[in-house]
């Protein structure tokens, strides 16, 4: 399992603890991908941890008027500072936080743990924001400090099984870790 040594590898920041100190910024609209400096030391402070992180840039970010389904939502996806360390409770955490679909006004959030948010350490990264809307389906790929869009098509409409093993066949690694939503999230 990766540890610790990770977080020399693509360290940016002299941030404190296990923060690499970047973000991705994607732009499905415009399908641009650019990568951002995470939010200054006394914002870690007082958000720690990538739900109540993630909560504060979407939140900072997000219009008043947005709909759930609308291209100025955001999907903010977040690790925290333990994420990667192999310590626990958190050491494997990452967390989505978005405008809830459900009730339109509050936030909706979904975590998990495993591997994911380990690997998206290791390729120096501490989150992910996604914006805008794309005419058709794409996944991004992220590997060891370089990601892009990629035509999603043949994943759509799949289980979130499946569709790892196809991402994982497409790319051509078995042990390529895959954050993935099944049809019931795909609009």
């Amino acid at each position: 399992m990766l540890t610790m040594e990770l977080f020399s590898k693509g360290r940016m920041s002299p941030l404190p603890g296990g923060y690499m100190g970047k973000l991705l910024r994607v732009n499905l609209t415009s399908r641009s991908i650019r990568e951002e400096h995470l939010p200054e030391e006394p914002v870690l402070k007082k958000f720690v941890g990538g739900q109540a992180l993630a909560s504060y840039i979407l939140l900072k970010e997000l219009p008043l008027d947005a709909k759930p389904f609308g291209p100025e939502n955001r999907v903010v996806v977040m690790t925290g500072p333990l994420t990667g360390t192999g310590l626990t409770p958190g050491g494997t955490k990452a967390t989505a936080v978005y405008l809830s679909p459900l009730t339109g006004n509050t936030l909706g959030r979904g975590a998990t743990s495993g591997f994911w948010g380990t690997y998206l350490k290791a390729s120096g990264y501490d989150g992910i924001i996604i914006e805008g809307a794309s005419p058709k389906p794409v996944y991004l790929f992220v590997d060891e400090g370089r990601a892009e869009l990629r035509d999603a098509s043949r994943v759509w409409g799949q289980g979130t099984r499946a569709t790892e093993e196809m991402l994982r066949e497409e790319v051509k690694r078995k042990d390529a870790k895959v954050l993935c939503i099944g049809p019931a999230g795909e609009h």
